[in-house]
């Protein structure tokens, strides 16, 4: 049966509305089948013991402000995780996704020349945008899309290469080196280069140690 709404013949909002809502349940549903929970609940965790951290470290400030940052940063950063888990990064990177990421991570170091901004840290470490209420620290960027070239090129020369060799470690050191040492060259922040290298350094060196279960059993 149609119902007269201000005078226009409509079809029962059953009919309209019951797709919509079945397609926003398998849109749901899809993203959390894609999503891995245990990372999200790990990540969750960390961010509220930072957070906790936060709110104990500025409560003589009398003011709830950087909490309520920390907090909306980490609600964006969740929506971005659950969106993120659709994308298929294997077919992202073989489409040149790669060289943009790089590119990507290049441009962010370079435009500290442009609009770094020292602030009260005296490293050259924050983008200050004039059209933007804060300031952005490119470092935290870089570090994702880093990663995940990273990772790429450990699956590439896995599948291309024996891992074993020393043109392919340098191949890796070389990536390493040209993020580490513009970034340090332009701000002079070794709190970044110490978080990363170690993690970043066995990553790279890690794949040319033969396995001592490997060796064994050789």
């Amino acid at each position: 049966m149609y119902r007269v709404y201000f005078g226009l013949l409509c079809a029962p909002a059953e009919t309209t509305e019951e797709p919509f809502m079945q397609r926003v349940r398998e849109f749901l549903r899809d993203i959390l089948r894609q999503t891995d929970l245990v990372l999200l609940a790990l990540c969750c965790t960390a961010t509220a013991y930072g957070i906790l951290m936060i709110y104990s470290a500025t409560r003589y400030m009398n003011t709830l402000r950087l909490v309520l940052v920390q907090t909306g940063g980490a609600v964006v950063g969740i929506i971005l995780f659950f969106l993120l888990s659709l994308v298929d990064i294997s077919e992202l990177m073989r489409k040149k996704g790669w060289l943009w990421l790089t590119l990507f991570g290049l441009g962010m170091i370079l435009l500290l020349l442009v609009f770094g901004e020292a602030g009260d840290t005296g490293n050259l470490a924050w983008l200050d945008f004039p059209f933007l209420p804060f300031m952005v620290q490119p470092s935290e960027i870089v570090k994702l899309t880093f990663t995940v070239v990273l990772a790429w090129q450990l699956v590439w020369l896995q599948e291309n290469r024996t891992l074993k060799k020393l043109p392919d470690v340098l191949f890796l050191g070389a990536h390493l080196m040209v993020f580490f040492l513009l970034y340090y060259k332009i701000s002079s922040d070794m709190a970044v280069i110490w978080c990363l290298w170690p993690s970043s350094s066995a990553c790279a060196l890690w794949p040319a140690c033969p396995r001592a279960g490997s060796s064994a059993a050789d």
